[in-house]
């Protein structure tokens, strides 16, 4: 779950820092991050029996693919008045950071990305996997 987690936020920190740079550019172009929430999919078809049991468990808590496309949607159509550049949404409306406070903050995202970027240029070191 940390994993994911991890990724979750540095989703979020890119889409900040991202929208921040077109923002500054004079682009009217916007980013947003999302989080469609816990889809049914075919994810676990090929995993261990004990995860597809579990999966099995909670199936009926998951949303639909059609339910999980949502609030991608809702971020492609709604006017622009509507949403937040940079935010993050969930259940088509905008969500709150709730991890440790001091990662989210425009600073902290621009490290992000521009690490991101350096690692993309050169390769993640070796010592980092």
């Amino acid at each position: 779950m940390h994993v994911a987690v991890s990724s979750q936020l540095g989703n979020m920190l890119h889409t900040r820092a991202l929208n921040a740079r077109m923002v500054k550019k004079g682009s009217r172009v916007r980013a947003y991050s999302l989080h469609p929430g816990m889809v049914k999919t075919e994810l676990v078809r090929n995993s261990p029996a004990y995860v597809v049991v579990l999966g099995s468990v909670v199936m009926f808590l998951l949303k639909s693919p059609w339910e999980g496309a949502q609030t991608s949607l809702y971020l492609c159509l709604a006017p622009d008045s509507e949403l937040k550049p940079g935010a993050y949404y969930a259940d088509c409306k905008e969500a709150s950071y709730s991890g440790p406070d001091g990662l989210w903050t425009d600073e902290r995202a621009e490290t992000f990305l521009a690490a991101t970027e350096a690692m993309a240029r050169t390769g993640i070191p070796q010592d980092r996997i």
